[in-house]
């Protein structure tokens, strides 16, 4: 076992970030990775990663990309209120202006909420079941 960690930590040291992430699929598991690494490295890039995927909640026909996009608004949301750069970060953000000053301005509990009455909303409909 010590041999397959050792092998994935070279290659994660020699292989570019960005090429890793880019063959990931949008999911709500690929937020979460980007927290992580903006969490370990202060890079904002990785909360744009983030912030490109909030128009997702939109998506009313595949449910995973309504999840991605409906999770990537509520952590942004979240971490804002505890962050100082994410926040700064969110301010300074020019594209979705419309998304990002309503993940400004409402509670993480809101979203959370607009997640659960989406999905209910669309298994009502025979969807997402």
């Amino acid at each position: 076992m010590t041999a397959v960690f050792k092998e994935l930590f070279k290659y994660l040291a020699t292989t570019n970030i960005d090429s890793i992430y880019s063959r990931a699929s949008p999911s709500p598991e690929y937020n979460d990775m980007n927290w992580a690494s903006f969490f370990a490295t202060g890079d904002v890039r990785f909360l744009d990663h983030i912030i490109g995927k909030i128009l997702l909640a939109e998506d009313r026909i595949d449910r995973n990309l309504f999840l991605t996009g409906a999770s990537a608004k509520w952590s942004l949301c979240s971490n804002a209120r505890q962050d100082k750069l994410v926040k700064e970060h969110l301010t300074g953000v020019k594209e979705n202006k419309k998304q990002i000053e309503e993940i400004l301005k409402k509670e993480p509990q809101e979203f959370r909420q607009e997640m659960i009455d989406v999905i209910k909303e669309q298994r009502a409909k025979g969807l997402w079941n």
